[in-house]
């Protein structure tokens, strides 16, 4: 009997072991299609977007090399070739038709020429990092805006660490509070200016490249990457409705411009590199009291 029990345990137990291998197998072999199928959709998804550009190309080959005719007959007007002579505009419109392009035929994209953004203005740097917009239209990649910022990171602190020491500080006068200026370093700026454009470039290629610098140039300028003239900063007391008030004034040798002291007006930004909390630091620094309406804002 014992015999014969044990032996019914190991049919049993084998039994059972098939049943889980045979199962197993067969849950690999779903999985495995599952993936397969996946693989395939994308195969096909790929092969289609491939399709669609080639045919795209073609087409905007034949406009440029082949123009429709307007008309017909011996007197007949022909269309110019796309970017060669006529209307540019005719032809961006033309083009934008042939390829079915319009203002509705998206929800959420335009088409628009390289041409078109050189004139648009947008701001390419926020706080020394690539901006959406900017990383939007010139299609960088996480990869490519994580390494412009750290390029960028680096020109601040190099930025920083010269104006700390090379700015110039006049004793207060008069109505003068306060007055500093950075003064020109060509080489120091020409240095600067090709470290961060060669890396940049060295990311994005020539085109994009000029594309990029073309909006960040407000940004350059601040950290003096593209500066070519000394910049002051006079801070003034002055009175209003018998509470004195404090304006500030920037001062470089093609103009000035000038405004109240206040928190949603912030100190410019070249300066805020040596004063790090803005008017605050400036002022503690010069042993000035800012007025009461500016904690009232």
């Amino acid at each position: 009997m014992k015999r014969l029990a044990l032996a019914l345990t190991i049919l049993t137990g084998g039994a059972a072991g098939f049943c889980a291998l045979r199962n197993a197998s067969q849950q690999s072999q779903e999985s495995l299609a599952i993936q397969r199928a996946a693989l395939a959709a994308q195969t096909q998804a790929i092969n289609q977007a491939r399709s669609l550009r080639e045919d795209l190309m073609v087409r905007i080959r034949g406009l440029n090399s082949a123009p429709p005719s307007v008309g017909t007959g011996a007197g007949a007007a022909t269309s110019p070739p796309l970017g060669k002579t006529g209307s540019e505009e005719l032809d961006a419109n033309r083009l934008l038709a042939e390829l079915g392009f319009d203002w509705n035929t998206s929800d959420q994209y335009i088409f628009v020429s390289k041409e078109t953004l050189r004139a648009v203005r947008i701001e390419a740097m926020h706080k020394d990092r690539v901006t959406p917009a900017v990383a939007d239209v010139l299609a960088l990649s996480p990869g490519e805006s994580e390494t412009i910022n750290a390029a960028a990171a680096q020109a601040a602190d190099l930025f920083r660490s010269w104006a700390t020491a090379h700015v110039e500080r006049q004793e207060p006068h008069g109505d003068v509070v306060a007055q500093y200026t950075l003064p020109v370093d060509a080489a120091f700026s020409q240095s600067l200016s090709n470290s961060f454009v060669g890396q940049v470039s060295s990311i994005l290629g020539p085109e994009r490249t000029g594309f990029f610098l073309e909006y960040a140039v407000s940004w350059m300028t601040d950290l003096g990457i593209s500066g070519s003239e000394p910049m002051t900063l006079v801070v003034k007391r002055y009175g209003q409705d018998g509470e004195p008030h404090l304006g500030y004034e920037v001062r470089r040798s093609g103009g000035s411009m000038s405004s109240e002291v206040a928190p949603h007006q912030p100190m410019p930004r070249a300066f805020k590199m040596i004063f790090p909390n803005g008017w605050p630091d400036l002022a503690k620094a010069e042993g000035f009291a800012l007025p009461a309406s500016y904690f009232k804002r």
